[in-house]
């Protein structure tokens, strides 16, 4: 019930300061300081919310992360607050990866980097290079070793002028 323009009580006892509303106590804080707040959160629906730090971008190569969408901001976000102090200059070349390797590697590539903390131009690249087979890839199961005989371990052990092929 909302008492804006309505008439209450204030009574002070025991060190708590009641709000009471036609023999109904609404309200019970803590009696403080001159000058200090007693807020009840429950009176709000809940404790306020966090704010957002949402990333700014400044420059060309930041406005291109952040239009990579969640990935892109969570890799800038992540950077800065890990102080990675060369990203700065390495964002441009970053962000033109994506003309080598497309847009969705790109994106996978960050989303990678970012879980891992490896902020740096080389870092990227070398997840991009290592492509879809790296463990823990979506791609990577369907990448196996060949399972032909010469390959298993231990099958090929060819002696003398005998090949592998002949000694399975």
């Amino acid at each position: 019930m909302r008492l804006i323009g309505k008439q209450v009580e204030v009574v002070v006892t025991a060190g708590k300061l009641a709000v009471v509303h036609l023999g109904v106590e609404m309200a019970l804080h803590d009696l403080v300081a001159p000058g200090e707040t007693s807020i009840n959160d429950d009176h709000y629906g809940g404790p306020r919310p966090l704010p957002k730090r949402a990333p700014r971008p400044r420059t060309a190569a930041e406005h291109s992360m952040v239009g990579l969408g969640e990935v892109g901001m969570a890799f800038l976000t992540a950077a800065a607050a890990a102080g990675a102090s060369k990203l700065g200059s390495e964002l441009p070349a970053i962000v033109a990866l994506e003309a080598t390797y497309g847009h969705d590697a790109l994106v996978a590539a960050l989303e990678r980097a970012t879980t891992y903390s490896r902020f740096s131009l080389a870092d990227v690249r070398a997840i991009l290079d290592a492509g879809p087979g790296v463990p823990g890839s979506p791609r990577s199961a369907s990448r196996s070793a060949p399972s032909s005989p010469q390959f298993r371990r231990g099958r090929c052990r060819p002696t003398g002028s005998e090949s592998c092929h002949e000694a399975a």
